[in-house]
């Protein structure tokens, strides 16, 4: 269950975004957003597979989809957290994006971005969004155990499973793993 829209909602969104075993490779991303209100707090989680993209596209993928899940949500102040060095630099407008295919990314987090009230954006160490790059993981490995072109010596013999926030079910590619990062959207 959802908190309900309450005046000042503000969240902390984590994510991650990889691909594996090349890169590019299947890729996929793992978000975190815990949403906060006075006495209400809640942490929504969800991941997704994507499909052959590049690491930094994975990474912007997460970033773009966990804004448009806390706009959806009714947040209006946001904390931005990554330990995607190049993610965070671009966007905070630190470094320029010289890849193409990466500048609509960046426009697109940016436009996103100005719909919030108020940003803080920053990174971190990669140990500390365990969580975030756990859910990126178990997606891509879904989506690879999905996809009946994938080499059985490169499929994980435990896939995950993908959670996805805009839908009622969760949908599992094998056998469920126990883990305390994935929790069902209801």
């Amino acid at each position: 269950m959802l908190l309900p829209r309450l005046v000042r909602m503000k969240a902390t969104l984590k994510f991650d975004g990889g691909a594996r075993p090349t890169n590019p490779g299947h890729a996929g991303f793992g978000v975190m957003i815990h949403l906060q209100d006075g006495q209400f707090t809640k942490t929504e989680f969800f991941s997704r597979y994507i499909g052959i993209f590049t690491n930094n596209e994975a990474e912007y993928a997460g970033l773009i989809a966990g804004l448009k899940y806390a706009l959806e949500l009714g947040v209006r102040e946001i904390e931005v957290i990554s330990d995607s060095k190049l993610v965070i630099n671009q966007v905070k407008g630190n470094w320029k994006c010289k890849e193409p295919r990466l500048k609509v990314f960046v426009k697109e987090a940016r436009a996103l971005l100005d719909s919030f009230e108020r940003v803080k954006i920053r990174w971190m160490r990669r140990e500390n969004n365990v969580a975030a790059d756990d859910l990126c993981t178990r997606a891509i490995y879904a989506g690879m155990n999905r996809n009946p072109f994938i080499p059985k010596s490169i499929k994980d013999k435990r896939p995950g499973e993908i959670v996805d926030p805009f839908s009622s079910t969760k949908r599992s590619a094998g056998p469920a793993h126990t883990s305390p990062f994935v929790s069902p959207i209801k």
